[in-house]
């Protein structure tokens, strides 16, 4: 993290240093610098990011079966479950199951509460223009995603995404 935060915002790494009193969202500081820091792991791979303001990372590459559809009515707003029960069983279904899953775990790492179900029920992840977009979400192999949460108008440099793909951008709406 201070490799990226002093490639990021300048300095060298040894001169960045984790700030004790940040709270729950992890952040580093250098010179009155400050860089919002955000992790994520799936597992052998690893995806990290800093920014100027609050960040959420959160990477998904699934190992096994799950049973998403239990998983999205726990989880999910309703209208995210109907837009994931209208889609057909099968890669498809879970592919949306893990982005809707990224955007929601990269929300609450934003936020510092953690993906708790009670608020993520409350949030709905919609698609956006990439303009006013909070977030963006990359498909990964057949079913994974990874996804980022900032704020309105985020731009992202990454490093080390095929560059066959390219993010579709979201915005977070408070539903009933």
């Amino acid at each position: 993290m201070r490799e990226l935060a002093a490639r990021s915002f300048g300095g060298e790494p040894g001169q960045w240093c984790w700030d004790d009193q940040a709270g729950p969202r992890p952040q580093l500081l250098r010179d009155g610098v400050r860089a919002w820091a955000t992790l994520s792991h799936s597992g052998e791979h690893l995806a990290a990011a800093v920014a100027s303001q609050p960040i959420g990372l959160d990477l998904e590459l699934p190992r096994r079966p799950r049973d998403v559809m239990a998983l999205a009515r726990h989880m999910f707003a309703a209208d995210e479950v109907s837009r994931l029960d209208e889609t057909e069983a099968g890669v498809e279904r879970e592919r949306r199951f893990y982005m809707f899953w990224a955007l929601k775990e990269a929300r609450g790492k934003r936020g510092g509460e953690g993906l708790q179900a009670t608020q993520a029920r409350r949030i709905s992840a919609r698609p956006g223009a990439a303009g006013d977009a909070e977030a963006c979400v990359w498909p990964l192999g057949d079913t994974g995603a990874l996804a980022v949460a900032g704020w309105p108008g985020l731009r992202i440099q990454a490093h080390g995404l095929p560059t066959d793909i390219s993010a579709a951008h979201w915005t977070y709406v408070a539903v009933d």
